[in-house]
């Protein structure tokens, strides 16, 4: 897999295979269709905290990887005090992800980073996806030429899982985990936790602690 020369590594586990899509399958189709050559060229995809944007971003980038597309992978929340000069010539690769981009869309130096990395993708064409905990009709950018490009491809906003997609996901991350746990045990997890699958997922990883104590 070629990827931006960086101390980011990808979680092994992401795939789109594994994630639960919910009433979230077009999001999830729409990029499976970007890594086709599709007319799509941008996509841009935000929810609150737990429902799985880095995962979506991550299983895309190891897709593309193992298909031997060289592709970046950039969580802000790690590169965020790096020079936006990394920026320069991703338009070069096959895939851009950056994940968490309203972390850095307020800052006038990113932005205008940003604002170039969109008009080069475009011009390529290079496929580029964002992801954002805030709605980008809304949330916070330094320059206004940049909060339009962020709306030229398709958005999406991630919808929670129901108690069956939950109690799913529950089931196959725990059974990775080496734990096989009762849909009792699930469900109980769910009425005594917040709805959020990152908090659930804690829960998790507590029992298995518990388990090999």
């Amino acid at each position: 897999m070629q990827q931006l020369p960086l101390p980011i590594r990808l979680d092994a586990r992401t795939t789109l295979d594994n994630y639960i899509a919910g009433d979230n399958l077009q999001a999830v189709n729409c990029l499976t269709d970007l890594l086709e050559r599709s007319a799509e060229i941008q996509v841009f995809i935000w929810s609150q905290v737990g429902r799985g944007k880095t995962h979506l971003l991550q299983a895309l980038s190891r897709l593309a990887g193992d298909n031997n597309q060289p592709i970046a992978y950039l969580p802000m929340e790690q590169v965020q005090d790096a020079n936006p000069q990394i920026l320069d010539n991703l338009d070069q690769l096959k895939l851009v992800c950056i994940d968490d981009v309203d972390i850095v869309s307020d800052r006038p130096d990113w932005a205008e980073a940003l604002f170039h990395l969109i008009n080069r993708c475009r011009a390529k064409p290079c496929p580029l996806v964002f992801t954002a905990s805030q709605n980008p009709k809304s949330m916070p950018v330094a320059l206004p030429d940049l909060a339009s490009r962020f709306l030229w491809g398709q958005v999406f906003h991630l919808k929670p899982l129901d108690d069956a997609d939950l109690t799913r996901f529950l089931s196959e991350r725990s059974k990775q985990h080496g734990l096989d746990l009762p849909i009792e045990v699930l469900r109980y997890l769910m009425q005594r936790s917040r709805r959020d699958p990152g908090q659930l997922l804690k829960q998790v990883e507590k029992l298995d602690e518990e388990a090999l104590a």
